[in-house]
């Protein structure tokens, strides 16, 4: 849901609006390895957004294949951050 949202948004800040809403939400989950980089806030632009989604992508890579709870949680934040990295470049 949240990635069909980002992939929707017109404008730059409702993608940060949204991945800064998602982000907070991660501070109130157990972070299944979500590394920290990536649940910090504030998201300080686009190379930001770029150098999380590719952390996330290489968590997913590496993490999420040997660890079955984590692996939803992992796949759905590097998405998240995929599709907002992807938004930006379009926008």
């Amino acid at each position: 849901m949240i990635t069909d949202a980002m992939k929707s948004a017109q404008t730059e800040h409702t993608v940060y609006f949204l991945l800064t809403a998602y982000v907070e939400t991660l501070g109130h989950t157990d972070n299944y390895g979500i590394p920290e980089t990536v649940r910090r806030l504030p998201i300080c632009g686009r190379s930001d957004v770029r150098e999380r989604s590719r952390l996330m992508r290489e968590t997913l890579y590496t993490r999420g294949r040997h660890d079955n709870c984590a692996k939803p949680v992992i796949v759905e934040a590097a998405d998240v951050f995929n599709a907002a990295a992807k938004q930006l470049e379009t926008i």
